[in-house]
């Protein structure tokens, strides 16, 4: 099916890849390069799930000028992969004339969304290198967490598929879809795709930790990793990489992942204002920080980008990174080309097979 993310690695130019591979050394020896960026372009969205909290955030936002001329500046910067996250991203009018600047210039572009304004606007967003679809679990999950969102997310993967935009299924593991993992994974062998799968986890947005509602209990959550461990190695279509689940089992939801943190060293998230940060659990503290404002310094944010002491870790694309980094430290010539399609495609580029 033209939807197909089986063979990862077509979904990376060559020369990308090529001319990332320095950035990706520089960075492991310490050096602050913003090989990916994800810009969080907006905080509106369309749906008001019920364990998220960050579309409360009220926040101004770039023009269209000013984020084409950040992406200009950081792909100068050494940046290589760009991906727009939300809020909703599709809630921008000009997110697909912003992914083909992106593509023009040599970027490999991406974003994710919850799928619903998908089928409307699918003939703008055909620059896109991989669209991230969440989707929970079959319908009366979808719904009842996601709004009534199920048909209109299946009517935007049909419309992709049917244009051969690639995409990927996106999952957030809690009590309510924990045994219906397997749908999530059924519906990405139907499009010949994979599934990436996050546990809910209390963001830094939500102050009254609305999504403790959602958590399983230890003991269920290590099951269910275990469960995709076995479907992963059972040959079927779970993207998340084995360290990520075995990761995740362990430590969800209070201990802290024994990784070094590459956040604001290869990996960056962008607030809708241009703030640069370590990763999506400091967005929040970001604007308080000057210092970090793109537009008004320019790169030079980048190396004041403030420590965090997180105390869990659980996202999946900051999780994945620092995992992908941490072992590549080891042998980093090696590990270079695999650290680059990792960073596009979190998974990818740890352990893939065994």
């Amino acid at each position: 099916m033209p939807g197909s993310t089986n063979s990862w690695m077509d979904l990376l130019d060559r020369n990308t890849l090529a001319r990332s591979i320095p950035a990706v050394l520089k960075g492991l020896a310490g050096h602050p390069v913003p090989l990916r960026v994800t810009h969080c372009i907006t905080y509106r969205c369309n749906l008001d799930c019920t364990y998220c909290s960050r579309h409360d955030i009220p926040e101004d936002e770039l023009s269209t000028e000013e984020i084409k001329a950040l992406i200009r500046m950081l792909k100068d910067a050494g940046t290589r992969f760009w991906s727009f996250n939300g809020g909703e991203a599709l809630m921008r009018e000009d997110l697909g004339e912003l992914l083909t600047l992106g593509k023009s210039i040599g970027l490999a572009m991406s974003f994710a969304t919850n799928g619903v304004l998908v089928s409307d606007r699918v003939d703008e967003i055909g620059d896109a290198a991989l669209v991230s679809v969440s989707l929970d679990g079959p319908r009366e999950i979808q719904d009842a967490v996601r709004g009534s969102s199920y048909d209109k997310v299946i009517e935007g993967l049909e419309a992709m598929a049917a244009r051969g935009i690639r995409f990927s299924l996106f999952a957030v593991v809690g009590s309510h879809n924990i045994g219906a993992l397997g749908d999530v994974i059924d519906l990405a062998e139907v499009y010949n795709t994979a599934a990436f799968f996050q546990p809910v986890r209390i963001q830094k947005e939500d102050t009254d930790e609305t999504a403790t509602r959602y958590f399983p209990e230890a003991g269920e959550m290590k099951e269910a990793m275990a469960y995709l461990i076995d479907q992963k190695k059972r040959g079927r279509p779970v993207a998340s990489s084995y360290e990520h689940l075995e990761t995740i089992g362990r430590c969800w939801p209070h201990g802290m992942p024994d990784v070094q943190c590459f956040g604001g060293k290869l990996f960056c998230f962008i607030t809708p204002q241009g703030f640069v940060t370590q990763c999506c659990d400091t967005l929040r503290a970001a604007s308080e920080v000057p210092e970090c404002d793109l537009m008004k310094c320019g790169t030079d944010a980048i190396g004041h980008i403030p420590p965090c002491k997180c105390t869990t870790c659980y996202s999946s694309l900051p999780l994945e990174a620092n995992l992908l980094f941490t072992a590549s430290r080891r042998n980093p010539l090696a590990a270079a080309g695999k650290v680059v399609s990792g960073l596009l495609f979190p998974g990818r580029g740890v352990r893939a097979n065994r």
